[in-house]
């Protein structure tokens, strides 16, 4: 919630249990949200700004857990933010390297893929999935609205 933590500093409690935990998936989640909301510069050394820099969480995640595609959709999700493309397809496909059966995965990374306006690559993710009846509707919903879903 980014909220203020025990210490006083959310920043402190966050890196502490990334310290603890490297691939505690809803404090990676915070931080990344932390950096993303607040844009703190870490250079400036400014009162709030975090310990390390969010990839070094992330990437210390991924060293501790290399088969955690959590971690890596986390990642992925980072890197697309901070439009870094190349590297947030290359996480998206580790993650599917590992769970090449995972419909969570080849959702978002078929979202990517439609942000990107790849949209037969897209196609192909989201007909995989709902043959599968994968619940989530957004990929569809947003093939259906472009013209690139034909029943």
């Amino acid at each position: 919630m980014l909220v203020k933590g025990n210490t006083g500093y959310l920043r402190d409690d966050l890196d502490y249990t990334l310290k603890a935990f490297p691939n505690h998936h809803k404090a990676l989640n915070s931080i990344i949200n932390y950096q993303l909301i607040y844009k703190y510069d870490i250079e400036k050394k400014r009162k709030d700004a975090l310990n390390s820099p969010v990839e070094c969480y992330l990437q210390r995640a991924l060293r501790f857990s290399p088969n955690d595609i959590v971690s890596y959709m986390l990642y992925a999700s980072y890197l697309k933010k901070t439009r870094h493309i190349p590297e947030a397809e290359a996480a998206y496909k580790k993650a599917l390297g590992i769970a090449p059966d995972e419909l969570a995965v080849k959702h978002s990374y078929g979202l990517f893929l439609f942000e990107l306006k790849k949209y037969p690559e897209a196609l192909e993710m989201a007909k995989a999935i709902y043959a599968k009846k994968y619940p989530k509707q957004k990929l569809k919903e947003l093939l259906v609205k472009s013209g690139h879903w034909q029943k």
